[in-house]
């Protein structure tokens, strides 16, 4: 191997590539700043001259020495080892036909066997574009007709593209060998009658050739042929080269009458009417509506086709007939494909497959119009379908969703959950940005019910729990106050003996009280007071009362005083428990 010095070029291709390629993935080691290495590969490809070719190869990072290989595209490659250099100019590749290669460049680190070392890749394409050639004739068609004129036709070769200057090769009697004619100008006399073909070659100055044909005619009117033939062969012939194979004479129009041409008969009329059909169907050739007709049958069902390819924009004439022809879809199967495509943007290759697998035109319909609906690729679908849905069910999802204003496929999932539509609008009611209706169809509708009563009961207790301790401590201090006693004090004996009893309390600390003073307080005074002027008796008769039978409760003795004077209002007479008389 050796390497050259980079030269002025004709054309320059200078291609940087990402370093993962041809599903290689490029070594990387950390360097002290942490950051990733990888082997970065740049790559010329300087076409010198026609197809060949020098690659300059250039890289960065890694330690050398480097393996390094390239594949031309055109099946060469080459293998260099333990290469020193981060620079390699190749000597030329010579690419010998022209067309568009895909080249491949790896470059790694040359470590030992079970060492793992940086290894990237790069690629790039190269075209080399040849000549191209079509082929004219006077007459054109060249139908010539044995003793009218000199059966001469005249051919020109028209060539462009390619490099340079052109060479052509002509062989005017299709016998296979060059007639040693130069120039794009060539002319035969043609005199055996029959059909043949003219064949120009053209060569440019880098090899690459390009060829053009044209089929010859020749005729005798001597030997007797049916008008009718006549006529079609020469309405065939008008429109060759672009929508019929080949030149017709009389005898090959009467002989696929007769079908000593084609096996079986074809009449005159079928050909003239495919002739016809022809100058309208441009995709079409007048032999492939001829054959659909003899095949198939129908030019009804022709008619239809060329209609369907109208409304279709990636599917041809040529691709419905072959559909037809190929007995896997009838044309009804076709005409409910193209429906689905033009009416519901199905794809129509995936219509036919469902066809083919038993789906029928209604239910096939339904099922485009929902996914035309809904938005979502007919694979989707049928994943829920496979799931167990039915067509009816996605639907109700659908408009379930649009009620709930939420995405189809959210209901779809939770009714994987629900036993019923209701518990999912009842989950959707339900739910709050803290649990979603997918979680509480998990847990049950009922169960969620009764977990929101459990909660809603712990909280009215904790309120209440909480109202309680407010009460209680409102009543502790207001009792602290009049029974000038300390606040711990009064909530120790609302919490500890009296257990949570104020009317205990209350007791509690008027003996407290009384034991400290030796006498009734003044509250206890004043409530003696409002007793015994309230029902008739003296102050003293109430406090006694009080002290020695009601065990210091004011409940109590107001009560007993409230009785004794509603019992002595109704009589009249002294109670048994006072002795008081009547008033």
């Amino acid at each position: 191997m050796k390497t050259k010095q980079f030269k002025p070029l004709r054309m320059l291709i200078i291609i940087t590539f990402l370093l993962v390629g041809a599903g290689i993935t490029p070594g990387i080691v950390s360097a002290e700043e942490g950051d990733p290495i990888v082997i970065s590969i740049s790559a010329e490809a300087d076409i010198i001259q026609c197809g060949k070719v020098n690659f300059t190869v250039s890289w960065v990072n890694g330690s050398p020495p480097f393996d390094f290989t390239i594949n031309y595209g055109d099946g060469d490659s080459e293998v260099f080892l333990d290469v020193s250099d981060n620079t390699v100019t190749l000597d030329p590749h010579i690419y010998l036909f022209q067309g568009t290669y895909v080249w491949t460049i790896q470059v790694s680190e040359s470590v030992e066997e079970g060492e793992e070392g940086l290894s990237s890749t790069v690629s790039g394409n190269l075209t080399f574009e040849g000549p191209a050639v079509t082929l004219d004739s006077e007459p054109f068609p060249p139908i010539i007709v044995v003793g009218e004129g000199d059966g001469t036709v005249k051919f020109t070769a028209f060539a462009s593209g390619g490099t340079g200057d052109y060479q052509y090769s002509w062989d005017l009697d299709g016998d296979g060998v060059d007639d040693g004619v130069a120039g794009e100008k060539a002319s035969f006399d043609y005199t055996e009658v029959g059909k043949s073909q003219a064949q120009v070659m053209v060569t440019d100055e880098c090899g690459f050739t390009a060829t053009a044909t044209l089929p010859v005619v020749v005729s005798d009117p001597e030997d007797a042929c049916h008008p009718t033939a006549q006529k079609i062969a020469d309405g065939v012939n008008s429109i060759f080269p672009d929508q019929a194979d080949d030149l017709y004479t009389c005898e090959d129009i009467y002989g696929i009458f007769d079908g000593s041409l084609t096996g079986s008969q074809t009449g005159f009329g079928r050909m003239w009417h495919a002739y016809r059909l022809a100058e309208t169907m441009e995709e079409l050739t007048w032999e492939e509506i001829r054959d659909w007709h003899l095949d198939t049958g129908g030019w009804g069902a022709l008619l239809q086709l060329d209609r369907f390819s109208e409304l279709l924009e990636d599917h041809s004439i040529v691709d419905l007939m072959a559909l037809v022809m190929s007995e896997d879809y009838s044309l009804g199967d076709v005409r409910v494909a193209v429906r689905s495509a033009t009416r519901h943007e199905a794809d129509l290759d995936d219509a036919l497959n469902r066809i083919a697998e038993g789906a029928k035109p209604g239910e096939l319909s339904q099922f485009y119009q929902l996914a035309q609906d809904l938005e979502a690729d007919p694979a989707t679908l049928d994943g829920y379908l496979a799931d167990g849905f039915t067509l009816s069910e996605l639907k109700h999802t659908a408009n379930f969703a649009d009620r709930m204003e939420v995405d189809w496929t959210e209901i779809a999932e939770a009714r994987a959950y629900a036993d019923s539509w209701g518990d999912i609008k009842q989950a959707y009611q339900m739910a709050t940005d803290g649990i979603s209706p997918t979680e509480i169809l998990i847990t049950g509708i009922q169960e969620y019910k009764q977990d929101l009563r459990d909660v809603a009961k712990e909280e009215r207790e904790e309120t209440q729990t909480v109202q309680q301790e407010e009460k209680n401590k409102q009543t502790g201090e207001k009792l602290a106050e009049q029974f000038s006693a300390e606040f711990g004090d009064v909530m120790n004996l609302l919490n500890g003996e009296c257990e949570g009893n104020w009317g205990c309390v209350r007791k509690a600390l008027r003996e407290q009280a009384a034991t400290q003073s030796g006498e009734l307080t003044d509250h206890d005074k004043q409530t003696g007071l409002q007793i015994a002027t309230k029902y008739g008796f003296s102050e003293q008769e109430v406090v006694d009362y009080y002290e020695n039978f009601c065990s210091e409760d004011w409940a109590c003795t107001r009560a007993y005083f409230r009785d004794q004077y509603m019992s002595t209002k109704e009589t009249g007479k002294p109670t048994k428990e006072t002795g008081k008389p009547d008033k």
